[in-house]
C-alpha cells in the first residue's frame, strides 16, 4: 500500500477499465449483428471477444486480489499504528509511576 490512496479506489479504476473492455465489445456485437458494409467479420467478432473478455475477466481477477492484499495491508498497518500508540500509554503510565 503505501501510496495513500484507499484500496476502494484501485478497485474502481480496474472497474471501470474492465466496463469500459465489455463495452467496447457490446459495440462490436452490435455493429456486427446490424450487418451492412461496415460490420465486422466473424474472425473480427471472435478475437475482439477473445482479447477484451479476456482482458477484462483478467481485470476483473486482478482487481480483487489487489484489492483484498491492499485491504489486507490497510488492516496490518492500523494494528501496528494501534500496538504503538498502546506501548507509547504504556511507558507513559510506567513513567509516571516512577515519581
Amino acid at each position: 500500500m503505501g501510496n495513500g490512496r484507499s484500496p476502494e479506489t484501485g478497485l474502481m479504476i480496474r472497474l471501470a477499465g474492465m466496463g469500459f473492455a465489455l463495452y467496447s465489445y457490446y459495440q462490436i456485437v452490435q455493429t456486427y449483428l446490424q450487418g451492412g458494409e461496415d460490420a465486422p467479420s466473424t474472425l473480427f467478432l471472435i478475437l475482439s471477444g477473445v482479447l477484451l473478455v479476456g482482458g477484462a475477466i483478467a481485470v476483473g481477477i486482478m482487481a480483487y486480489r489487489l484489492y483484498k492484499q491492499d485491504k489486507a495491508a490497510q488492516e496490518e498497518a492500523a494494528r501496528i499504528a494501534a500496538q504503538q500508540i498502546t506501548a507509547e500509554e504504556e511507558e507513559e503510565n510506567d513513567g509516571n509511576t516512577e515519581d
